[in-house]
């Protein structure tokens, strides 16, 4: 089994433009703060195009658990 992870939102943008190595996360327990869902959730609302908000909601968040959970 791999660590538990809270994950910032910064790591959830670099996730989602493929900035970060995926599977170094594949082992590991994810989680994210609610904070952290409304931070990324804003920045899809705030998208400059409408294919860069579809982009960003393909961020796989079956990934992840609520922190705390």
């Amino acid at each position: 089994m791999g660590r538990r992870l809270i994950l910032d939102t910064n790591v959830l943008i670099a996730y989602e433009r493929g900035t970060i190595d995926r599977t170094a996360l594949d082992a590991d327990e994810l989680a994210i703060a609610a904070v952290s869902v409304a931070e990324y959730r804003v920045g899809i609302e705030l998208a400059d195009t409408p294919g860069r908000a579809a982009a960003a909601r393909q961020v796989p968040d079956h990934r992840f658990i609520p922190a705390g959970a």
